[in-house]
């Protein structure tokens, strides 16, 4: 239910903005180097539901990497993460 919910977030977020368009559709962007595992979480939502369409655009453009750096929806997705742990953060002596 969360998840459903912080998506309604994110696309409520970018309709607002005027970005439905690049929300609704993945888009990732080639990286020349190879992204170190330490690093994925950085690059990558392994988790988004458009990750393996970005896999397919990345094998079918011959790219050795990508980053989902400039996805708004990778973006919205790590505030919201940062949102959800501030609350929980807030909430905790309360329990």
């Amino acid at each position: 239910m969360t998840d459903a919910l912080d998506l309604l977030c994110v696309l409520q977020l970018a309709l607002v903005r005027g970005q439905s368009d690049r929300i609704l559709h993945p888009n990732p962007t080639e990286l020349a180097t190879l992204v170190a595992p330490e690093q994925v979480e950085q690059h990558r939502n392994l988790s988004c539901d458009g990750y393996d369409e970005c896999l397919d655009a990345a094998c079918r453009g011959g790219w050795r990497s990508f980053t989902c750096a400039r996805c708004e929806f990778f973006r919205s997705t790590r505030t919201l993460r940062k949102t959800r742990m501030v609350r929980e953060a807030i909430l905790r002596p309360l329990a």
